[in-house]
């Protein structure tokens, strides 16, 4: 690839992938998304590999989708020009990429750092577990721009209703250690240690038979399924695309910033 916007690569039964936007925080574009489907999909492949761990390289897990790159590629702006060219590219690109994530055969692992902002946290949410840095910052404040929150509307399914409610009204960042307490991550660690503590739980995890581990991970993710939650990501899914036609999210709302000036995404504001 010409530009290795993913890096991946295997250290013994670990598949490591590598968000690689460092300058800027690692917003997810449209190759970067669609690289992070290609190395997840090859490591699930990998019959050596038993555990996927997902990092970010620089100073950030991930700063959420680049707002501004995706206002200005013309291939992006002219798919959502209609109600279904953005149905057909968020169902895609956001939609199916997450739940390959979410489905695939081996544990993962996200090991989050910095900033872990919108659909970093989306990113983080699909995959099995989560350990994170005490210096790592969690938020969604997206409901700013007029959008029903995220693609997935997974928060409810990691903390709870009032703290998903709670969390994602007001758009508040919380720390690493509430996002412990919460539900979003496993464990926190410090940032010199991190590394280190994901490869030895990676390990741990890799060391189990491997078919039943598999067998243990979609029965877990069948569970969630029986109890709704892929009827419930694809419901909100639809109510987000619908939230992006009103009048608040095309730029008629007070409360509306302008994204590419205030973006969330932190992408060119965010010192190191």
């Amino acid at each position: 690839m010409t530009d290795e916007l993913v890096l991946s690569r295997r250290d013994g039964p670990i598949a490591r992938v590598s968000l690689n936007r460092p300058a800027k925080h690692n917003a997810m574009n449209r190759g970067m998304l669609e690289q992070l489907d290609a190395a997840v999909s090859a490591a699930d492949a990998d019959p050596e590999a038993r555990v996927i761990v997902i990092n970010g390289n620089g100073p950030s897990f991930s700063s959420g989708h680049d707002m501004k790159e995706s206002q200005q590629d013309p291939a992006i702006a002219e798919l959502r020009t209609t109600t279904e060219g953005r149905l057909a590219f968020e169902t895609e690109t956001y939609y199916r990429y997450s739940l390959n994530i979410r489905n695939t055969r081996k544990p993962t692992i996200a090991q989050v750092h910095g900033n872990c902002f919108a659909a970093g946290l989306m990113l983080v949410a699909m995959c099995d577990l989560a350990v994170a840095s005490d210096d790592s910052k969690f938020g969604v404040p997206v409901l700013r721009f007029g959008l029903a929150s995220g693609e997935m509307a997974y928060e409810v399914w990691e903390v709870g209703a009032r703290r998903a409610k709670e969390f994602l009204f007001t758009g508040d960042t919380i720390d690493a250690r509430r996002a412990a307490e919460w539900g979003f991550v496993n464990r926190v660690v410090a940032r010199g240690d991190l590394e280190n503590e994901v490869t030895e739980l990676a390990l741990k995890i890799a060391a189990q038979p491997p078919v039943a581990l598999s067998l243990l991970k979609a029965s877990i993710n069948h569970t969630l399924d029986a109890m709704g939650q892929s009827n419930s990501f694809w419901q909100h899914f639809m109510t987000h695309l619908l939230s992006h036609s009103t009048e608040e999210a095309l730029g008629g709302s007070r409360h509306r910033r302008d994204v590419g000036e205030a973006s969330w995404t932190l992408s060119d504001k965010q010192p190191d």
